[in-house]
């Protein structure tokens, strides 16, 4: 579960649109594979549509917001537990 999790986390964070739906599986995996910082993104994805909002256009501020608090979750809860140790030990 973890290493499909990784697997969708680097393909969302390389798209350019992530709809909060999209999140579903990741969220899945997350919760499946003892992962949390999912939770935060699922928070944090509703600030893309800020970009709807007044003028049109990408704001920012919202996704410096959005990925700076996946970011923070990421590393938070990667000190607490390392990343595909029990997937690549067998």
């Amino acid at each position: 579960m973890e290493l499909a999790l990784v697997i969708f986390m680097v393909y969302y964070l390389l798209s350019t649109t992530v709809h909060p739906w999209y999140l579903l599986p990741v969220t899945f995996f997350a919760l499946c594979s003892g992962r949390v910082y999912i939770l935060v993104w699922s928070f944090a994805v509703w600030l893309s549509y800020t970009h709807y909002l007044g003028d049109l256009g990408p704001k920012w501020w919202a996704i410096l917001i959005e990925y700076g608090l996946l970011t923070a979750a990421i590393v938070f809860e990667s000190k607490k537990k390392k990343w595909l140790q029990p997937a690549f030990l067998g």
